[in-house]
């Protein structure tokens, strides 16, 4: 099951990982509507908790592998392709530990009312969706 979750994340380009995390923040910001305790995360779990998954992500994308590219050319899309599913997973927990940081310093936030998130998830999580799910990899 993993291998098949590792080649449909290989399909993302970077705008599409990025749709994705946005995505995630506004479905994290629905579901603390609904659980408005999750927020209650104290920082001094959620700041190295982003740390952790987030250098992970940073590693991967920047320096694994890296002498297969060509040092003069960066090529943002090749870079997204080296993540697996587990690491595309890191990357959004860095983004869901992130919004728990935010919304600590920023309570305003939490005040973002659902006629906002719902559409706004909606929009970012309808293309990596199909990247992901539905789309054919040869094409």
């Amino acid at each position: 099951m993993n291998i098949g979750l590792d080649r449909r994340a290989k399909k993302f380009s970077l705008l599409d990982e990025k749709l994705s995390q946005f995505a995630v923040v506004f479905a994290m910001l629905i579901v603390m509507k609904f659980c408005p305790a999750i927020v209650d995360v104290d920082l001094i779990w959620s700041i190295p908790l982003c740390a952790v998954c987030a250098v992970w992500a940073f590693y991967v994308y920047f320096f694994k592998d890296e002498e297969k590219g060509g040092a003069d050319k960066v090529e943002w899309n090749r870079r997204i392709k080296k993540f697996n599913f587990f690491e595309l997973v890191l990357a959004h927990l860095a983004f869901i530990f992130a919004l728990f940081i935010a919304v600590k310093v920023v309570p305003a936030l939490k005040q973002v009312t659902l006629e906002w998130s719902i559409p706004l998830f909606t929009i970012f999580a309808i293309k990596p969706f199909y990247i992901f799910w539905i789309k054919d990899e040869s094409s």
